[in-house]
């Protein structure tokens, strides 16, 4: 079960590394609090036209002039002032930010200070919320409760369940409307990774005639079998995979459908906002991408098989060239990387070496802000969702400074930009 974790103390760098937690990283990093930050939401300043933060300070700017985001950033304010005045405003819950005195603080969600007891009812509330839309009119606020509702999992006085639960509602959705991708693999790696009652092969081979197009879907038919240790249905996965014709597996498709299913327009019982929901979402794709072991754990373990090993080896190419999830493509090219030096395939071993999927991106002033400013300010981190559809996730990665950059170039909010200037300072 995909449990949200609380976010404690932790080393600046440490916590730089990890993507999903950006927002909450750079808070810690910069501002020195202690405490749980559970909950962020974006500036509604961005789209949001009744929210009194969208209204940009041009009083601060000449007739006639454009705004200057650099103007709003204090750039007087040193690091430890800064750190100062946030210390302050964690303890005062947000009382003591002056906005007027530090306009680009009217970019922070509204939700930041809040305590942790608000957190944890907020959260309640989300997944009772994602649990009430398995009946929804809608059928993309049915796809978001099939996908990602979890049942009261936080609630101690209600026992663990199995995964059967989860199982039956994807397997309700997939009876009454179209089959759907993400819920597709969903199943096959809630049978291959939990003891379901309605798991069996046959469960599995329906579902892979679903999507059998879908070389996603054929990978994580191979995943399921190598759980079974079953040679001759993972060979048989693995020519599915090759002969398939597309590799859905970005995942901007699973984050867009979680942060839609919190749009205002159909959510607004609660101050849940879109920077919460965007990490949430970066979270639980995280997770289910790390369930893909099995297969790799079973290459490796028969790869003093010359056929097995050639066929993995196989695979992992395939996985590594069209895979649109960084994570995917890291652990695919790490797999090849073995099976190359297994084999003494020197030349191959510099390649991969040598591969996009293997590099970090650089942990600089420019990547850590750009990471924050994709949580708080929602009209960028739709962008940046968008982008990453069109362009696969470690391209998306990769690109993100260069986005943020042009973004605010072009982009009115000058409150946000200030922000972004200010945390590329610090």
């Amino acid at each position: 079960m995909l449990v949200k974790k609380e976010i404690t103390k932790r080393r600046r760098w440490r916590l730089l590394l990890s993507f999903c937690i950006a927002l909450i990283a750079v808070l810690y990093w910069w501002f020195g609090h202690t405490e749980s930050i559970g909950n962020t939401q974006t500036a509604a300043s961005t789209i949001n036209t009744e929210s009194p933060k969208n209204n940009l300070v041009v009083a601060e700017t000449s007739e006639g002039s454009e705004p200057n985001p650099s103007n709003l950033a204090n750039e007087s304010l040193t690091k430890e002032q800064l750190t100062k005045v946030m210390q302050q405003a964690f303890e005062t819950e947000g009382q003591s930010l002056d906005e007027d005195k530090y306009p680009w603080a009217r970019c922070l969600p509204d939700d930041v200070f809040e305590s942790q007891e608000q957190v944890t009812q907020m959260l309640q509330d989300r997944d009772d919320y994602l649990s009430s839309l398995e009946n929804s009119p809608i059928l993309d606020q049915r796809l978001a409760s099939a996908l990602f509702s979890r049942r009261n999992y936080q609630n101690p006085n209600i026992p663990k369940e199995s995964k059967n639960t989860e199982l039956s509602r994807i397997i309700n959705y997939l009876d009454e409307n179209a089959p759907h991708p993400l819920l597709i693999n969903k199943a096959i790696l809630l049978c291959t990774n939990f003891a379901i009652e309605r798991c069996n092969d046959e469960l599995i081979n329906e579902l892979v005639a679903m999507d059998k197009h879908n070389g996603h879907t054929w990978f994580n038919a191979m995943t399921y079998w190598a759980s079974k240790d079953n040679e001759e249905e993972v060979l048989n996965a693995i020519e599915g995979l090759s002969t398939s014709v597309e590799f859905n597996d970005n995942p901007a498709s699973s984050i867009e459908v979680y942060v839609n299913a919190f749009d205002k327009g159909a959510y607004n019982q609660s101050t849940f906002g879109f920077g919460q929901n965007y990490i949430s979402a970066v979270g639980y794709t995280a997770a289910n991408i790390m369930r893909i072991s099995q297969f790799f754990k079973w290459c490796d373990k028969n790869s003093n098989n010359p056929h097995i090993l050639e066929r993995c080896t196989e695979a992992a190419n395939q996985i590594h060239h069209r895979s649109q999830s960084h994570l995917t493509k890291r652990i695919s090219a790490r797999m090849l990387l073995r099976n190359y030096e297994k084999v003494g395939n020197d030349d191959a071993v510099e390649q991969i070496k040598k591969s996009s999927a293997l590099q970090d991106p650089p942990l600089d002033d420019k990547y850590g802000a750009a990471s924050m400013m994709i949580a708080i300010d929602e009209k960028l981190g739709r962008v940046y969702i968008d982008y990453m559809k069109q362009n696969g996730e470690l391209a998306a990665t990769i690109g993100l400074p260069t986005l943020v950059e042009e973004f605010y170039k072009r982009d009115s909010n000058v409150i946000c930009g200030s922000m972004y200037e200010l945390m590329k300072k610090f």
